[in-house]
């Protein structure tokens, strides 16, 4: 009998609400909805169809018309709604923001600050990078044509690069492997902010720098001394020998100096970064199956010895992404 009573009160309210044109006053279905004293038991039972009551309350000066249509909520919203006062009233995920009481709103400030700085690093960056490249034979330019000075600069940083090379290897190599994880790194963090629908200089440039820092200090050296290792040590073994040995040892201790030492930059300690380490090794392992056999055949047949790390950097800025996005996928999941 109360069941039927609540149901009968319900209906009640609900024919009172629909004036002859099918359409209710919004301010109107506020009031009586709320001024109903089964409303309470309607909205319980989750039969109640009216919706944010300070939506209506901006409408009062319109009077307008709204059709009882237009006051259905969809299914999935009327599962998500809370009782207030005889008002069924949407939940924060279905209530536009505007209406939500207490709503932050999105750090858009924090957010373009952190896109305004990245940029103007990138812009510091490649403006200094061009003006080195651009001005490789600005001691010797005088006398010189405009078309002779632009047929000159490729060919004189290559042989700026080869003279470095040859009187600093280890440092030189080790900058451009940090340059290489740079962009590795910032490609893979692209990647995964153009999924979220935010631009790709919305980069963490802590989590660039960590990069950076591992193909810088760690990376480009063990490349270089890798290298030298296989050139002067292993010069007699085949090439499908020394692509196997690439592709067992020397990737094993890369992978594991590159994610146990991002991992202790990130604040962990040794131990728990190797324990980390130690369920991702196989899929680190295969990944880099999917890409370094066939680089080591041109490696080992087309590739000079000085020049080998400078060729494996240029493919490792796929690799680096790929690395990178097998690291952070754990700590994006969680963001």
């Amino acid at each position: 009998m109360r069941s039927a009573t609540l149901v009968l009160s319900c209906a009640g309210v609900g024919l009172a609400l629909v004036t002859q044109h099918g359409c209710i006053s919004p301010l109107a279905a506020v009031r009586r909805s709320s001024g109903s004293s089964s409303g309470s038991s309607c909205a319980g039972s989750g039969c109640g169809t009216i919706v944010e009551a300070r939506w209506y309350a901006s409408t009062r000066s319109s009077r307008t018309c709204v059709p009882v249509a237009k006051l259905r909520m969809p299914a999935r919203a009327r599962r998500s709604t809370a009782s207030t006062k005889g008002v069924i009233v949407s939940t924060n995920r279905f209530r536009p923001p505007s209406l939500v009481e207490g709503a932050t709103k999105p750090a858009f400030s924090t957010r373009l600050s952190n896109v305004l700085i990245n940029e103007a690093l990138l812009i510091a960056v490649l403006a200094i990078t061009t003006f080195a490249v651009l001005t490789v034979d600005q001691s010797a330019w005088r006398g010189w044509y405009f078309h002779e000075i632009v047929y000159r600069i490729p060919l004189d940083n290559w042989n700026a690069y080869e003279s470095a090379v040859a009187e600093y290897p280890v440092p030189l190599k080790a900058a451009i492997t940090g340059v290489t994880y740079l962009a590795g790194d910032w490609l893979a963090q692209a990647n995964s902010l153009q999924r979220d629908g935010r631009s790709w200089l919305d980069a963490d440039r802590g989590r660039l720098g960590r990069a950076t820092l591992v193909g810088l200090v760690l990376l480009g050296p063990l490349a270089h001394f890798y290298y030298e290792f296989v050139n002067d040590e292993l010069t007699e073994w085949p090439i499908y020998a020394k692509i196997l040995f690439d592709q067992t040892a020397y990737l094993a201790l890369y992978n594991t100096v590159y994610y146990v030492a991002l991992l202790c930059l990130d604040g962990k300690s040794f131990g728990e970064a190797l324990e980390d380490y130690k369920g991702q090794f196989w899929r680190f392992l295969t990944s880099g199956w999917k890409l370094w056999p066939l680089v080591g055949i041109v490696t080992y047949t087309i590739i000079p010895q000085q020049n080998r790390v400078l060729w494996i950097d240029g493919i490792e800025i796929i690799y680096s992404a790929i690395l990178s996005s097998l690291a952070n996928v754990e700590s994006e999941g969680a963001d």
